[in-house]
């Protein structure tokens, strides 16, 4: 009852296979942050592309048909499972002969590092990784209340 939306864009003709990419978004955003820049570039260099929007986001919604919505918590632990699963099913789809490489963005980045301690998981699934301004292996809950903080008490009710 639950699916992760996923964006697929196909390589253009190429000479040779490529690794299929995985791109997990940041914070407050979701799978269409790839689309206008980074999805056409892997496609004019043969490279096939998923971009997947994470647990909550867009179009995946929640597990039983829940709409998301401001301030629903989910566990990163829910969030790497989701992946593990998005990552056998490429792997799966490109024949099993090629693993994809990972390129995660802000809060992806820390979701990425979590799949990475998984090694069972990285020897079956993953080609590589890349991290686009990734948020520290700690998280980044300190950085988030300094910026809180120093904004005043009116920043909270444009979040929450």
């Amino acid at each position: 009852d639950f699916a992760l939306h996923t964006l697929y864009t196909p390589p253009a003709a190429s000479s040779r296979a490529r690794p299929p990419l995985l791109l997990i978004h940041g914070s407050f955003h979701s799978a269409y942050i790839w689309t206008p820049f980074f999805a056409p570039f892997f496609r004019r260099h043969g490279f096939p592309a998923y971009a997947v929007a994470l647990r909550g986001t867009a179009a995946s919604g929640l597990p039983g048909g829940a709409v998301p919505t401001k301030g629903v918590a989910i566990a990163p632990a829910d969030h790497v499972a989701d992946l593990s699963g998005v990552l056998r099913a490429i792997r799966a789809r490109h024949g099993g002969a090629l693993k994809p490489v990972v390129i995660a963005h802000s809060f992806g980045g820390y979701l990425l590092m979590k799949v990475l301690e998984d090694a069972a998981l990285v020897r079956e699934t993953v080609g590589g990784a890349a991290f686009l301004c990734s948020v520290p292996p700690e998280g980044n809950n300190r950085m988030i209340g300094r910026f809180l903080w120093t904004r005043g008490p009116g920043v909270w009710w444009d979040i929450f």
